[in-house]
């Protein structure tokens, strides 16, 4: 059985279903969780990583931003799940959605490389807005999508499966920094 490391949201139930999904088809040999306060490399993280031992990488709407040399010392792929369609990498995909009144959104599935959201695009899911005036409901709905997305991909990866996906990023990546800022100009009332 092929190895891996894991590491995902730190979202207790998104997190258990993901690891169940993983270690279904991989012997799972690191499963961290992360949040915005915990996003970063661990020492245990580094060391399994550089042992030259993990066949593959998975990410899970983890916050964490894995360094392109702990990236190129795993023996296959990284992939990330990102919880937005490739038009909103970075942060907080379904608000910009929300503010820009779209009527699809998706979720992503990518390689990962040292700089964020840039990866070869493998796989995107697309579903409609049900109601673009609620971005933390869209959130909901995204890691949702999320979830499916990631049973089907980490299932090709293990069979071997090629993707092919003709999707490209947007030239834009939202950061938390950007966003606060945006979201000042947008609800000033609610800046503070």
């Amino acid at each position: 059985m092929k190895t891996c490391v894991l590491i995902t949201t730190a979202r207790e139930e998104q997190a258990a279903i993901i690891y169940s999904m993983t270690k279904a088809w991989f012997d799972v040999k690191l499963f961290s969780k992360h949040d915005w306060e915990n996003k970063h490399v661990t020492p245990e993280l580094e060391d399994i990583l550089m042992s030259g031992d993990v066949d593959y990488l998975f990410s899970f709407c983890c916050p964490l931003i894995v360094p392109e040399y702990l990236l190129q010392a795993v023996r296959n792929l990284s992939v990330n799940l990102h919880p937005s369609p490739p038009e909103y990498p970075g942060v907080k995909g379904a608000y910009r959605a929300c503010w820009d009144k779209k009527t699809e959104f998706g979720v992503t599935a990518h390689l990962m490389e040292g700089k964020v959201d840039t990866g070869e695009i493998l796989k995107v899911k697309r579903f409609p807005i049900a109601n673009n005036d609620d971005p933390a409901a869209l959130t909901l709905e995204s890691f949702r999508h999320s979830v499916d997305l990631y049973q089907e991909v980490v299932r090709d990866v293990a069979c071997g499966v090629p993707f092919a996906s003709n999707e490209c990023w947007s030239n834009f990546t939202m950061t938390r920094r950007h966003f606060e800022i945006l979201q000042a100009d947008i609800n000033p009332v609610n800046a503070n």
